[in-house]
């Protein structure tokens, strides 16, 4: 990158450039004229993603409580389906436990495509079965297909370590284990 004689660039350089901040001289002190603060491509996508899977897992264990406590238009649903309020819980489970892996980076990935295939059957079953908007499940179903195309390189690691040693984390490493 070329700037002119006077001006400082911050920031990581890792990727192209998505966006420079050109700072007031009088906030910055120093022998330069101006601050431009650089945001890689890489470091966008990496926040974008974070605040993308913490509005999923709050909007997935906010609709949990609606599946444990059996409010509108849950129950209905559900009992539009034919299965019963153990298959209700059932999801429930499923978005608690996926909510919660959402914020664990090395489970984000795998989460991320268990809900979306959730979200892929909400879909189905509200356009389908009971009648009901598509809207809510189409919109997390498309973000959850997101996340999991943002975090599949961890997805991968995770599956080839579950391949290579049958176990998701390393023991070893861990003090007091033999």
């Amino acid at each position: 990158m070329r700037h002119r004689e006077g001006t400082r660039v911050v920031g990581p350089f890792r990727g192209p450039v998505a966006q420079c901040t050109y700072l007031h001289p009088a906030l910055y002190p120093g022998p330069f004229r101006r601050v431009i603060v650089v945001r890689s491509v890489a470091g966008m996508k990496k926040i974008g993603l974070w605040v993308l899977q913490v509005i999923a897992a709050l909007t997935f264990l906010l609709a949990a409580v609606g599946k444990f406590t059996g409010a509108e238009p849950s129950a209905s649903t559900f009992e539009a389906i034919g299965w019963g309020v153990w298959f209700r819980h059932l999801v429930g489970v499923v978005e608690v436990a996926g909510g919660a892996a959402l914020l664990v980076p090395a489970l984000a990935g795998v989460a991320a495509m268990v809900l979306a295939g959730l979200m892929a059957g909400a879909v189905v079953t509200e356009a389908f079965v009971s009648g009901g908007p598509v809207a809510v499940p189409l919109v997390l179903l498309v973000v959850s297909g997101l996340i999991a195309w943002g975090r599949s390189d961890r997805t991968a690691v995770l599956w080839e370590r579950v391949a290579r040693d049958g176990r998701v984390c390393d023991e070893s490493r861990r003090e007091g284990h033999s």
